[in-house]
């Protein structure tokens, strides 16, 4: 499966498209399929200000 995924602080750049094994869900789960996505300008300033760091518990 495709992902996106943040590694640090910063704005869209700090993001990549990686694959990854699709997960398995135990027998009390169950997995959902995500067709698409949104981003906003809120997320990106978010992933931008390091004072809001407290939100991801980084």
């Amino acid at each position: 499966m495709k992902a996106t995924v943040l590694k640090k602080h910063g704005g869209t750049d700090q993001s990549s498209l990686v694959d990854l094994l699709s997960p398995q869900p135990a027998k009390n789960e169950v997995l959902i399929w995500v067709h698409a996505i949104g981003i906003y300008p809120t997320d990106i300033y978010v992933r931008q200000n390091i004072g809001l760091d407290y939100i991801f518990n980084w």
